[in-house]
């Protein structure tokens, strides 16, 4: 038997294990922090996992559009177009700091999203910037549930 402080310390550790049997598997990138897991699979497509840094500033000012465009109110738009714009910035360093960049990215789509849905769920403008939200996942490292 462990003595009483062992034997707490050993239910505080658990282990975790991934199995895969009987395929082989490539491309998939797994993350855990603590007892959460994010297991995403980068070659479903390869195009995409290899977005260069103009594609990725193409990509945000579409979100930048789709805010300046969207009828939501003026402070929300600001601070949401203003973290895009942030996030531009960021991409354009050599060595940019995507976790930041994710980041950024959340918050302006998390506060449009909550000015849209309070108009109106069903055209909310989470809708349209999530097709491209999800181009820019493999460069950020991040899989969607990241920005729910």
């Amino acid at each position: 038997m462990l003595p009483r402080d062992q034997s707490s310390r050993k239910d505080e550790t658990s282990s975790q294990s991934i199995s895969v049997s009987g395929s082989q598997v490539s491309g998939v990138n797994i993350n855990q922090a603590g007892r959460d897991a994010l297991i995403t699979d980068s070659s479903a497509n390869s195009d995409k996992q290899n977005l260069q840094q103009e594609d990725v500033i193409l990509l945000l000012d579409e979100i930048k559009a789709l805010l300046s465009a969207a009828d939501i109110a003026p402070a929300e738009k600001q601070m949401s177009t203003a973290s895009v714009e942030l996030a531009q910035q960021e991409a354009k360093k050599e060595e940019p700091n995507k976790s930041f960049i994710a980041e950024l990215v959340k918050r302006a789509t998390q506060a449009s999203n909550d000015a849209t849905n309070a108009i109106d769920a069903g055209s909310g403008l989470w809708n349209k910037a999530k097709p491209i939200v999800e181009k820019l996942l493999p460069y950020l490292g991040v899989g969607l549930t990241f920005f729910a």
